[in-house]
């Protein structure tokens, strides 16, 4: 079923009753309208079937504005190892491990599997009970776990859990805890009230409970905010924690209410989620005054009073509801809809919203009814441009070798064995740069594209060599330069263009007079990346044999150069695939199976990034783009 279809009933303003209008068929509701069997409408009857249909497409496309169907939700439900659905917290540790708390069981999640922790009866080492509601981690790394029974400890290094029966805590059933690192305590509300305590060196240490004396009738959620202020929110309102007298102080226009979350927005605005809506203030004054959020238009409060607070890493809110999520832009004040959509699978798994986390890759975890759901938000900015199938080549021959943008902002695509596309400036989807049948005899893959100084493309081909690209005769012009394929390319910053031959031969090529020069003896083989820095030496990345270096001015030959610092002899780091110099005298080097090397060419010294001293997921790299931010 297509996502964006809708259904809602519409009364028309004569006996038609109750039509089910798809927006998608409105031939359908002409059809039944004027098939009726009263067919002697009158004028005014017709203008008002008009009226209300035109009514009804106003509303709803102000409806669509706020919905983004786009967005493509990974689930992780029981399938892939979740012990049970219903997901009540969720936490992100030091290590970088995501632990994930449902209503039967503890789950640590490394990326891939889960380990699972539950209550065993008679094991005092398992948890004292199997529905966790929160979890936080001190100073030393160890976790917090708070259950339905009790308070749990997990200490790290070995693995092992500690139910705390002997503290005295207001309640035994965990609501939310928070650990505040100005003081090392943590900080456990619960169905009895607000606790806290320093955390001690050992577990087996005895442990002084502080007793908040305040009747909070229950605490449901404790938050820290970007001064450090703690904010409780609980069934008797919501509280702010003078540190001068460590007594909380009521926000008296919030009093009496059940406030289930709060979350704090990049312009210092505290939100609320309490029973009946959500609602924001300036937290600079306890007096400020409450603005109520207008969320009527996606919740119904009537029947589900929970709402989920959550505040991103962009200081942008998001808000979870009984018929899903939303997003609030601080900056412009809109929001998106996110929701289950029936049909779609890459939609919500659940209406009902229950946690949130972002990780620290910037990463959204959803915890729903059914499970988790991940978002990533920076990986759907990313439209998928697809290049139009050919049946008579297959889809190998659609696969991407080569994409450069020139410098009028078009964008050139080598294929495998489909020819040369290219995508203008705002245009949709990339075009054949010759008719399917004047391209069959480029078949073989375009590997290199390079732009020179004169804003002339050059191809790399398997099949042909190097490959001039005339873009107004729009013509391919193979050059006679004895080259039958050519790997690697590079325009240099003189205007000439430096060729690889499968021989291991490295030539020059001036486009002016189309002189052709040999620049190596071939001693340098399987040339893989070419590239030249801001001094003018020319990198040369092989597949077997490492990295090399050229100095047109000074050097006959390229100069081999050793990888030094780390594990030199590793073979990884003798497949570059790839080189990037940067204005700096940095040259990042990606390789196959070694990662990312750095190599500062000031101090001629190597740097190594790789899967187990970074999260890079893998250590094969085959591309580096560098953004105007500088990253890479």
């Amino acid at each position: 079923m297509n996502p964006l279809r809708k259904f809602f009933t519409c009364w028309l303003p004569f006996n038609l009753g109750a039509l089910f209008l798809n927006v998608f068929d409105i031939s359908a509701l002409l059809k039944k309208i004027f098939s009726h069997p009263n067919k002697g409408c009158t004028t005014k009857i017709y203008s008002d079937i008009w009226a209300s249909i035109f009514i009804l497409f106003v509303v709803f496309s102000f409806g669509l504005s706020a919905q983004d169907n786009n967005i493509r939700f990974k689930h992780i439900t029981l399938e892939d190892g979740l012990l049970q659905s219903s997901i009540q917290c969720m936490y992100q540790d030091s290590r970088g491990f995501v632990w994930i708390g449902t209503e039967d069981g503890l789950h640590k999640y490394d990326g891939y599997e889960f380990k699972i922790f539950r209550h065993i009866p008679g094991d005092s080492t398992s948890l004292s009970n199997n529905s966790i509601i929160g979890i936080a981690e001190d100073a030393s790394g160890n976790l917090w776990i708070g259950t339905k029974s009790g308070l749990n400890f997990f200490e790290y290094e070995t693995g092992t859990l500690t139910y705390l029966d002997s503290i005295d805590l207001s309640h035994s059933t965990i609501t939310s805890l928070l650990f505040d690192l100005s003081n090392n305590s943590l900080w456990v509300g619960s169905e009895g009230g607000l606790d806290y305590f320093i955390i001690p060196n050992k577990i087996t240490d005895s442990i002084l409970v502080h007793h908040v004396p305040i009747d909070f009738k229950g605490v449901g959620s404790l938050f820290l905010d970007s001064e450090k202020d703690l904010w409780i929110g609980s069934r008797s309102g919501l509280f702010k924690m003078d540190k001068n007298i460590n007594i909380p102080i009521l926000i008296p226009s919030i009093e009496k209410n059940h406030i289930y979350s709060i979350a704090e927005d990049k312009n210092g605005f505290i939100w609320i989620g309490k029973k009946g809506g959500v609602e924001k203030f300036k937290k600079d004054s306890l007096e400020s005054t409450l603005e109520q959020v207008d969320l009527k238009e996606y919740c119904d409060f009537s029947k589900y009073k929970f709402l989920l607070v959550f505040s991103d890493q962009s200081g942008n809110i998001w808000i979870g509801t009984n018929r899903g999520l939303l997003q609030f832009s601080v900056d412009n004040g809109s929001f998106t809809k996110y929701s289950k959509r029936y049909g779609n699978p890459n939609s919500l798994n659940s209406h009902f919203l229950y946690c949130m986390l972002q990780d620290e890759s910037g990463l959204y975890w959803i915890g729903t009814h059914g499970g988790l759901n991940l978002l990533n938000l920076k990986e759907q900015r990313f439209p998928h441009h697809r290049i139009p199938y050919q049946e008579n080549l297959g889809d190998d021959a659609l696969y991407i070798r080569s994409i450069l943008e020139d410098k009028n902002g078009t964008v050139w695509i080598g294929t495998q064995g489909a020819g040369l596309f290219f995508m203008e400036k705002g245009q949709g989807s990339p075009q054949p740069f010759l008719m399917q049948q004047e391209a069959e005899y480029i078949t073989g893959a375009i590997k290199a594209i390079v732009e020179d100084r004169y804003e002339t493309i050059w191809l790399g081909t398997v099949k042909m060599g190097l490959v001039r690209v005339n873009q107004k005769s729009r013509k391919l012009v193979r050059q006679k330069v004895g080259l039958s394929r050519t790997d690697a390319l590079l325009a240099d910053r003189d205007g000439y263009i430096w060729t690889e031959h499968r021989n291991s031969l490295i030539h020059r090529f001036n486009p002016q007079n189309q002189d052709f020069f040999q620049m190596t003896d071939g001693a340098v083989q399987g040339v893989r990346s070419l590239a030249q820095d801001s001094s003018g030496i020319v990198w040369i990345g092989t597949d077997h044999h490492g990295l090399f270096k050229y100095n047109p001015t000074t050097n006959k030959y390229p100069v081999q150069v050793t990888i030094t610092g780390q594990d030199s002899l590793f073979e990884g780091y003798n497949k570059i695939n790839y080189i990037l110099p940067d204005d700096m005298g940095i040259i990042w080097i990606g390789t196959y199976g070694g990662g990312l090397v750095r190599l500062d060419t000031r101090r001629d010294v190597f740097s190594f990034f790789n899967s187990s001293n970074t999260k890079l997921p893998n250590d094969i790299i085959y591309g580096i783009l560098k953004d105007d931010n500088g990253n890479l």
